[in-house]
């Protein structure tokens, strides 16, 4: 029995739906979805073509040359290679392999690294690299020189060559030559410099050199870095971290409690954690004089004193009684006679024999404690 399909049947089913309808696009979309892709021809001229460069930017439009062939960019890109980038929706359109016909066509080359006056660090191997390619033929050769040096050739991609750098200014030339002689030549300029980080250098000022104990005074440091900056500032006195100041003015307040000479520094630390230190500053606190040795100054070793006249030490008043034993420089004539309940101190420091108690005590005399 043979299956028989009603006429009607096969009407209903060529007829649309109900409320359907065929819209024709846009031309302008027809014409945006067109430009995606360009059906490749038999043959192009390709001598009027620059040739692809991977650090060039490109806009919809541009036509370049890479491998034997001509493509043309569909929108912006940049570092997209053309021959694996051509196929329908991507970046580049294939117009056509590069015709064979006529005079010899240069091959093209460029360079990938370094960067045009890139600054290169001293001591370190870096890789100089370019790409190369021939419309009409095959690239056998590129040559890497280094302000006229070869460095390099080779025969075969990767185009790539190492180097250990040293300071000066170069210029790199990298060459192509085809398989019929013709050559290209593209050339970089760089540096090399010294980056290695250079230490800072840090100065320290005090407002006074002799203060009273309990008084303020206040530590100044003046730091600089010639290749970074500053990130902190630790005062130290006697060899301790009084303070850390990491921001500008550079300063701390310090007082002294107690009677003594301190030895004060800056340390200044940069960005990358070099450390200098600061020559030492001395400041001298002195004991302020109270009660009975209150009209009396402090003694400083190599006075000038005069007979009659009192100073206080440690603690003590003493009367000068020979000026010119008195003006020494020899402080302990000041330290080893003390009178205390009427009784003669100072041999327990070992610095005085008993029989010189009474001739020194000529030279100083012990008042009393202040």
């Amino acid at each position: 029995m043979t299956n028989v399909i009603s006429q009607s049947k096969l009407t209903s089913a060529r007829k649309p739906a109900v409320g359907f309808r065929f819209a024709a696009l846009p031309a302008a979309a027809l014409l945006a979805a067109s430009s995606l892709y360009t059906a490749p021809s038999m043959a192009f001229q390709c001598s009027t073509l620059a040739a692809w460069d991977p650090s060039a930017t490109y806009n919809g439009g541009n036509e370049v040359q890479w491998q034997s062939a001509a493509y043309k960019a569909n929108w912006w890109n940049v570092n997209v290679d053309p021959a694996q980038n051509s196929a329908p929706y991507q970046e580049w359109s294939k117009l056509g392999d590069c015709s064979s016909g006529g005079a010899n066509i240069a091959p093209s080359v460029s360079i990938a690294s370094p960067e045009n006056n890139a600054q290169l660090a001293v001591g370190n191997v870096v890789t100089f690299s370019a790409t190369a390619g021939d419309t009409d033929g095959t690239v056998t050769e590129v040559a890497f020189a280094l302000d006229g040096v070869t460095l390099a050739t080779l025969s075969s991609a990767p185009y790539t060559t190492d180097w250990l750098t040293e300071l000066g200014s170069y210029q790199l030339t990298v060459t192509a030559t085809d398989d019929k002689g013709a050559t290209t030549v593209v050339s970089r300029s760089f540096s090399v410099v010294d980056t290695t980080n250079q230490p800072p250098s840090v100065t320290l000022q005090t407002s006074n050199s002799q203060i009273n104990v309990g008084d303020q005074v206040t530590l100044t440091a003046s730091p600089s870095d010639s290749d970074g900056t500053i990130t902190q500032v630790d005062f130290v006195v006697s060899g301790a971290v009084v303070d850390s100041v990491t921001s500008p003015p550079w300063q701390t307040v310090w007082s002294a409690a107690s009677a003594g000479d301190y030895a004060i520094e800056a340390i200044a630390t940069d960005n990358a954690g070099a450390r200098s230190q600061s020559s030492s500053v001395t400041i001298s606190a002195i004991a302020l004089a109270g009660g009975k040795c209150a009209d009396a100054a402090a003694y400083i070793a190599g006075t000038s004193y005069q007979s009659g006249q009192n100073v206080t030490n440690d603690g003590s008043l003493y009367q000068c009684s020979v000026a010119g034993w008195c003006s020494s420089d020899s402080a302990w004539a000041y330290e080893l006679e003390r009178v205390f309940t009427g009784k003669m101190r100072g041999t327990a420091l070992g610095l005085v024999q008993p029989h010189q108690k009474l001739r020194l005590s000529r030279q100083v005399k012990v008042k009393q404690y202040c």
